[in-house]
């Protein structure tokens, strides 16, 4: 069975990404895995109780992801999608490749910028990693 594998942040580019792959799971009876990459902030100084909401911090973003993948998971399973979930910790466009370059997929969906704020002319830098760095075809939903 083929396996397509799908990016997602949170971000309207993201969502659009996780629709076109429902729809190519359904044409070539696939299985989708979705990947969630919760993003930690840089370390803080250490100052009196910095560590604590550095922690705080991570937590809820690990939190926040998790709860991303269950609302994919539930809109993947609405159709009749085998889906498996990745919550990672990292860099997005490291961990997405490197998770597309062991899994053998099929194809890896993203969309083309996500929650960074960060502008790219075309296309954002996970997304440019991603299309650069990975084994798998990768498609980039606008």
């Amino acid at each position: 069975m083929k396996k397509i594998l799908v990016a997602v942040d949170g971000s309207d580019a993201a969502q659009k990404a996780a629709e076109r792959a429902l729809e190519l799971a359904k044409a070539l009876s696939a299985k989708i895995t979705v990947i969630s990459v919760a993003v930690p902030a840089p370390a803080p100084i250490h100052w009196s109780g910095t560590h604590f909401y550095y922690d705080e911090l991570l937590e809820r973003q690990k939190k926040q992801a998790k709860d991303l993948l269950e609302s994919y998971k539930s809109f993947y399973e609405k159709e009749n999608i085998q889906i498996e979930m990745i919550a990672k910790e990292g860099d997005p466009a490291e961990e997405i490749c490197q998770a597309a370059n062991s899994g053998d997929y099929y194809m890896v969906i993203m969309g083309s910028k996500g929650l960074t704020g960060i502008k790219r002319a075309l296309i954002g830098s996970v997304a440019n990693y991603v299309v650069q760095s990975c084994k798998s075809p990768v498609l980039v939903v606008k």
